[in-house]
């Protein structure tokens, strides 16, 4: 084992539990402020428009959904309190919970829920209509507001997927009260029932959130984004700090008091400095994307070379410091469908990599591999795949980025290969829904196959689990043939936090989370 990877492995281990020691000797309390550091500003406050992980983590403070994550990646309540399915599957009630208000006062009802939903659904800058609107899986037909407490939204077809796309971090299917629409039909501030209310945004520098004092919590237990959301601090501010380097000093001279991502290899020496670290595992897939319409990636042979010139092991073990293994699957290691059928994928064989080269008669074609600065890993993992291309005789060039042009180059389809990271899926299905479709439709699709696409619609549309598995096990197989994509990793979420600082955790979804968080005087 190298010395690094001991030294991740250690601060992994042994501190992950030392907080949660010291918690129990302390009692939560009201008040103060916590201050987290964002590599970037967010894109937008409205739910699932214009959105990346950072918004989104901002965005679930101020608003709630239906029904949301808890910690062990179920599905629990949220505005609603209960919800019941009709015996034929297509007619899902949820009863909304009392007392609820908006921010600015006004009382939660059923009225509110269908008015969000309908704004989502004809907002064509919202990206997960598609997940709730598929010809062959989840096809949502009509939202209803039966009384004031009562919701039912009607399916075409019986659907798995229901609850875990109303969860969904990513499509933000949450309720906003209609004054944050202007006059003028655009977006005009957020106003939800979430714990948090905006106090300011300030462009590439911060943002502030104040404790909605109004919040009438579910009495459901508090589990991640589920149950009873209490914020206990008076303020959180969001403050943007691009340059790693500059957040973790932050951390260390208390500018800053939580740092949600750090590199496996720091955590070391900032346990020494006295600081918490705190991790979990990850749900967000780290790839390497493949345009398969590409003149020269077309070819499955060329694809399958690339999959057997990476070492997926190395890549794994470098940028995680041993904390994750690879799994270049779209099943995640901390999903209940998983087993190590998942892990299968062709080896790590230069010598068939160089043999299928020359099959496909590849003739020194100019490959580029998309990345950006923003997030490391990417960057890392770029570079070293481009040295393993380039060992087997592909000639490959790196193009940086900035993150928003990748991001919108991914949109499109416009790269030969991308390094690229999926933001946690915590159904298998969502992750499968991400990556299959129609590139003349969906340019975001890596891959078109009728097949894949069936074997989708079947883990969708059955609710017996086994029958799920067989279908993910199916789709995995179909992947190593084809190579649409390469899986390398699923990220490990290690975070850090000065030591006033309790009751924060990493989440397996990968956003942060700050209600049930308290300082010590």
């Amino acid at each position: 084992m190298t010395r690094s990877r001991s030294m991740a492995l250690a601060a992994l281990v042994a501190l992950a539990a030392w907080p949660l020691g010291a918690e129990a000797q302390d009692t939560p309390q009201r008040g103060g402020r916590a201050t987290v550091a964002l590599n970037a500003d967010i894109r937008s406050l409205e739910p699932g428009i214009n959105r990346d992980a950072n918004t989104d983590a901002v965005v679930h403070h101020l608003f709630e959904g239906l029904v949301a994550y808890r910690a062990d990646v179920s599905v629990g309540p949220a505005l609603a309190e209960s919800w019941t399915v009709s015996e034929d599957g297509l007619s899902w009630r949820f009863t909304l919970r009392e007392g609820v208000r908006f921010h600015n006062g006004a009382p939660l009802t059923s009225a509110e829920v269908k008015a969000s939903w309908e704004r989502q659904w004809s907002n064509s800058g919202w990206s997960c209509r598609r997940f709730f609107d598929s010809a062959d899986g989840l096809q949502v037909q009509s939202v209803e507001a039966e009384d004031a407490r009562t919701i039912t939204y009607r399916l075409a077809r019986p659907s798995a997927l229901l609850l875990p796309q109303l969860a969904n971090i990513q499509c933000g299917t949450v309720v906003f009260h209609p004054d944050s629409i202007g006059a003028d039909g655009k977006w005009r501030a957020p106003i939800g029932t979430g714990p948090f209310q905006l106090q300011e945004w300030r462009r590439g520098e911060f943002v502030t959130l104040r404790r909605f004092d109004g919040y009438a919590a579910s009495t459901a237990p508090a589990s991640a984004f589920s149950g009873a959301r209490q914020a206990l601090l008076d303020e959180v501010v969001f403050r943007v700090i691009p340059d790693p380097n500059a957040a973790e000093a932050a951390l260390l001279t208390g500018a800053v008091d939580i740092l949600p991502s750090v590199e496996p290899e720091r955590a070391e020496k900032m346990r020494e400095a006295g600081v918490q670290m705190l991790n979990a595992p990850g749900l967000g897939w780290t790839t390497m994307l493949v345009q398969t319409r590409d003149a020269v990636l077309k070819d499955v042979r060329i694809r399958r070379a690339i999959a057997h010139a990476i070492d997926l092991a190395q890549i794994a073990e470098v940028r995680t410091g041993g904390g994750a293994g690879p799994n270049p699957s779209a099943v995640g290691d901390s999903s209940p469908f998983f087993d190590e059928a998942f892990r299968a994928w062709p080896a790590h064989d230069p010598a068939a990599a160089r043999r299928l080269l020359r099959e496909a008669g590849y003739r020194n074609q100019v490959i580029k591999i998309q990345a950006n600065r923003r997030y490391p890993g990417m960057y890392d993992n770029a570079v070293a795949i481009q040295s393993m291309l380039t060992a087997v005789g592909l000639r490959v060039e790196l193009e940086v980025l900035d993150w928003a042009t990748q991001l919108n180059n991914y949109l499109n389809g416009n790269f030969q290969l991308q390094s690229f990271s999926y933001s946690a899926r915590l159904d298998p299905s969502l992750m499968f829904n991400s990556i299959i479709g129609d590139k003349t439709a969906q340019p975001w699709a890596q891959w078109e196959d009728a097949e894949a696409r069936r074997l989708l619609a079947e883990s969708i549309t059955t609710t017996d689990n086994a029958r799920r598995g067989e279908a993910f096990r199916a789709l995995h197989a179909r992947m190593q043939e084809q190579v649409p994509i390469i899986g390398l990793y699923y990220d490990p979420q290690l975070a850090a936090a000065r030591p006033a600082i309790r009751g924060y955790a990493p989440q397996v979804a990968g956003r942060m989370i700050t209600w049930g968080v308290w300082r010590q005087p």
